[in-house]
């Protein structure tokens, strides 16, 4: 039987890990995804664990039939774990909806989800709990020593977490959803009943071989060793690791990007390290006693380790992230990365760190008759440790004296441990020499680099997101503005040629430039396509640009921001973000968006959510069916939303469930493409009116909405027929067109099948923005919506450019026949419209391109004009006809003279030619024909520069 239970002890931490990760998942949609939220979750978890572990072990539970007690409890927990995620959203509904306000205002919010937490899991992680001294308790007479038993079931536990751990990050909630993933938990439980009831049977044959329990065993702490060290040990011991664990998890999400996968990667190697360490204890107590002096040597090694790596975190993220962003769209390959860079941060110090609950378990327990209560004592204790340090490292030491120097405290304590086990009462020390030389080296080498700087990381190497805008982001000059290590994310604000983008874990989430016209687009769109909005909602605050946008129009808002660092940075983009963070129409949140929403009995004309890629772990809430749902719910008469959604690192199927979940709550949906990689969903109960005349005569009422979006730039020119062309060109999407774009889009993203986040991870660095917007346009009409309105209201020349332009993207995006018929509307309103027959000619190219490259075809774009003549040489000189493409060139020059835009449309041609000799002589040329020329200016420097 010896054998058999640690193999049985292994199935339990898979299902009590398993339970965990979906009780953090289901609670988080309830409390939110904030850190305070989710710590609160993991408290109440690791409280109950430990707690049910103490009154096991006073109680003795175990010592006889002790395979019969754990069958009982595993009863109990598969009984009672599927219920807690419905238990939470019961109490939380009937006990602290109604009292919220009131707990807020007085500061009890975060302690009152703690006591809902853990009245509601209490039973099923005290159960959880209780099975280790039980366990122990029934072992203990079967083998010599009880660290022996501890390190043996511990470690076993602990590699059965982390197969729970790859499990559920990397199969089961994406396949099965969360509702299947407990079933299967509580499938588990059902197996270790039966198990477990077998092996009481067979066991009852054994019992009487078994000595008597209850024989005094030697002192295991050494004579003079105070045993409060011991417990002061295990606390911080576990206050270490946790913090540790911590971040590392965040310093390798900003070298691989923060996926759930990275995340479980973490999470799995440092379970892995924890259980070997202690399955390697526990082997070795079964041949021979272990003192002090290995908790002091194990502890110098985690010093060690982590002096040894400490400086060298910028570096070593800059190099892994550069190989993550050179394996480009492979999974495999990310993955590895990942795996290795956590096995060399992780694993060693963690298998040194799984050395000290079973050894100081050892050294704690005096007798075998008391062997629960002592492993419930260590074990209540270490818990308490484990909550500390996570509290401590997330909302203290992090903010307080950022990543790095958390790190150096870890080590400091983790020095401090293994000091006291080397340098402690004078009879240890003959049996801890080796400990003491450990030590000592150590503390030098600790002082020697604390002293020289050791530790002083480049923030641009490791906050810089090289492995999402590769080695590059190193070289473009980015110093750093402001650096904030939060409880959540490292906010960083870089500047760049006075160019200013706010980072956040290395991925940049806004910009004073490229951004602009979608950050102000996500709060003027919906108002505009409202009737009189008075209360807008914003989730995320990013720039600020957004939120300040919104009190433009005259409207309170209320914007919810989960990182406080990334409030802090909104005085850096002051000048764009209309001083958002002291403008009193703006009540700035920093609490989880989804949840202030939930929580809020405030009724909005206007929600504008601005999340972050569904990629990035605990985003994906943010895109569920009953995320909508509660929006629409949260939403007043004539309410809209708006939804923003990239078309980087997105594949079309991902998107068109986005669309379709969406449309599930909104049966109004309309598509609009803000900038080039940006587009905006506007969702509403009933169809959004293309009321032109209304849009402009609100637009009159807020001239400073129009100057803020005519000087954004984004898609379309605004001074290319004004408003009602704007807007029309920006319309992908509309009406009927879009239900049949969703029509068979069956699965849904949803809180309960949360796939989004796992697809869109495997599909990282995937850029399928042209297939996302041919499947759009593939299913649209091919006239500008609302054409009537368009041709009433405009000139003929503003209408033919926004045909143009709508014929540009359906050429562009695998729609050449309507971009052809299109076309031919605007011919017959403005036949000599400047550079129409160049526009006719791509798209007869795109339909046969020997009949374009025909000399009359070719002739008949030439003769319009001097722009035709230059576009008609780029593309010819594209798509490899260089001669042709010279030939242009050389024809502008004899009708139009020798203009700066000729020399530099030749040295473009050369470029393409490979010789960059002549390019730069050409782009010289043209300099010295407008030397003001900033374009001209970064072509030549990047010529020298290579």
């Amino acid at each position: 039987m010896i054998r058999t239970i640690p193999l049985l002890f292994f199935v339990s931490g898979f299902v009590a890990l398993l339970y965990e990760i979906l009780w953090i998942r289901e609670l988080g949609y309830i409390f939110g995804a904030s850190s305070a939220a989710i710590s609160t979750v993991v408290a109440a978890y690791l409280g109950g664990l430990a707690s049910g572990a103490w009154i096991a072990g006073q109680q003795g539970w175990g010592k006889r039939r002790g395979l019969l007690f754990y069958a009982v409890l595993e009863i109990g927990i598969a009984i009672t774990g599927p219920l807690v995620p419905w238990a939470v959203r019961f109490g939380d509904r009937v006990f602290l909806d109604p009292v919220w306000d009131s707990l807020s205002d007085i500061g009890l919010a975060q302690a009152a989800r703690f006591l809902l937490a853990l009245v509601v899991m209490w039973i099923p992680t005290a159960l959880m709990g209780a099975t280790l001294p039980i366990l122990c308790t029934s072992l203990v007479d079967r083998v010599e020593r009880p660290g022996e038993v501890v390190g043996r079931l511990y470690g076993w536990n602990t590699l059965g977490g982390v197969l729970g751990c790859f499990a559920a990050g990397f199969f089961f909630i994406e396949s099965l959803g969360l509702s299947a993933s407990l079933m299967v938990a509580a499938a588990g439980n059902g197996f270790l009943v039966m198990a477990a009831l077998l092996l009481h049977m067979r066991d009852s044959h054994e019992s009487a071989n078994v000595r008597e329990s209850g024989q005094a065993t030697p002192t295991l702490a050494p004579p003079g060793f105070p045993r409060q060290w011991i417990l002061l040990a295990v606390f911080v011991t576990s206050f270490t690791s946790i913090g540790f664990e911590l971040i590392w998890s965040r310093i390798i999400a900003l070298a691989v990007g923060g996926t759930v996968y990275a995340f479980s990667t973490v999470l799995g190697t440092f379970l892995l390290g924890l259980g070997l360490g202690s399955l390697w204890i526990g082997a070795r107590l079964k041949r021979r006693a272990c003192g002090p002096g290995v908790i002091a040597v194990t502890q110098g090694a985690v010093v060690a380790w982590s002096l040894l790596t400490l400086g060298f975190h910028d570096d070593l993220t800059a190099w892994v992230g550069a190989q993550v962003f050179a394996a480009e769209s492979s999974f495999l390959a990310r993955g590895t990365w990942c795996l290795g860079l956590c096995f060399l941060l992780c694993l060693l110090p963690s298998f040194f760190m799984g050395v000290a609950f079973p050894l100081l378990s050892e050294l704690w327990i005096q007798r075998r008759d008391r062997i629960g209560a002592g492993v419930g004592a260590v074990y209540l204790i270490s818990t308490l440790g484990g909550v500390t340090g996570s509290a401590a490292a997330t909302f203290f030491l992090a903010p307080a004296i950022g990543l790095q120097h958390t790190l150096w405290t870890l080590t400091v304590l983790s020095l401090g441990v293994a000091a006291l086990f080397s340098l402690g009462p004078a009879s240890t020390r003959r049996k801890s020499i080796p400990a003491v030389l450990v030590g000592s080296a150590v503390a030098g080498v600790f002082l020697v680099s604390m002293s020289s700087g050791w530790a002083s990381w480049d923030p641009v190497k490791i906050y810089g997101g090289v492995s999402l805008y590769g080695p590059d982001s190193l070289k473009v000059g980015r110093s750093p503005l402001s650096v904030h290590d939060g409880s959540a994310a490292t906010v960083v604000v870089f500047e760049a040629d006075q160019r200013r983008s706010l980072a956040v874990n290395g991925k940049v989430d806004g910009s004073n430039a490229g951004d602009m016209a979608t950050q102000l687009l996500v709060p003027y769109l919906p108002q505009l396509f409202h009737p009189d909005p008075k209360e807008v909602f914003i989730l995320g605050y990013g720039t600020g640009v957004s939120a300040g946008a919104a009190a433009r129009f005259g409207s309170n808002v209320v914007c919810a921001e989960i990182e406080q660092g990334v409030l802090d940075a909104s005085r850096y983009f002051s000048e764009v973000n209309f001083n958002a963070h002291q403008d009193s129409q703006v009540q700035l949140r920093c609490e989880d968006g989804r949840s202030l929403l939930r929580r809020s009995p405030q009724q909005f004309d206007v929600i504008a959510t601005e999340p972050s890629n569904p990629w990035m772990a605990g985003i994906s809430n943010l895109f569920t069916r009953e995320f909508y749902e509660l929006c629409e719910s949260r939403l007043a008469p004539d309410g809209v939303v708006c939804q923003f959604i990239q078309l980087y690192w997105i594949s079309p199927d991902e998107y068109r469930a986005i669309v379709a979940t969406m449309n599930s709550v909104f049966p109004a949906i309309s598509v609009f493409r803000s900038t080039i990689g940006d587009t905006l969903l506007l969702g509403s109960r009933e169809r959004l009116s293309l009321d032109f005349e209304a849009l402009e005569s609100r637009l009159r009422r807020h001239p400073k909405v129009a100057r803020d979006l005519s000087g954004a730039g984004g898609q379309f020119d605004w001074n290319a027929g004004g408003a009602s062309a704007y807007f029309s060109a920006l319309l992908i999407l509309h009406g009927s067109d879009v239900d049949q774009y969703v029509q068979g889009q069956e699965r849904l993203v949803t809180d309960d099948e949360p796939f989004l986040e796992f697809t869109a991870a495997r599909r990282m660095r995937t850029y399928a923005g042209p297939d996302i917007l041919g499947s759009l346009l593939a299913h649209r009409q091919a006239e500008p919506y609302g054409r009537q309105q368009l041709e009433a209201r405009l000139p003929a020349p503003a209408l033919s450019q926004v045909r143009r332009y709508l014929a540009s993207e359906f050429r562009k995006y695998g729609q050449p026949q309507k971009a052809r018929k299109v076309l031919d509307s605007a011919t017959r309103a403005t036949p000599n419209q400047t550079g129409l027959a160049f526009d006719q000619w791509l798209v007869q190219r795109a339909l046969s391109p020997s009949e374009a490259l025909a000399p009359e075809a070719l002739e008949q774009v030439a003769r319009r004009d001097a722009e035709s003549l230059l576009r008609l040489s780029t593309e010819l000189s594209k798509a490899g006809e260089h001669e042709l493409a010279a030939g242009m060139v050389e024809r502008h020059i004899r009708e139009f003279g020798e203009t700066a835009e000729a020399w530099e449309q030749r040295g473009d041609n050369w470029i393409r030619r490979g010789d960059r000799q002549r390019a730069g002589d050409a782009y010289q040329s043209a300099q010295n024909k407008a030397p003001g020329n900033a374009r001209l200016r970064r072509k030549l420097e990047d010529l020298r520069g290579d």
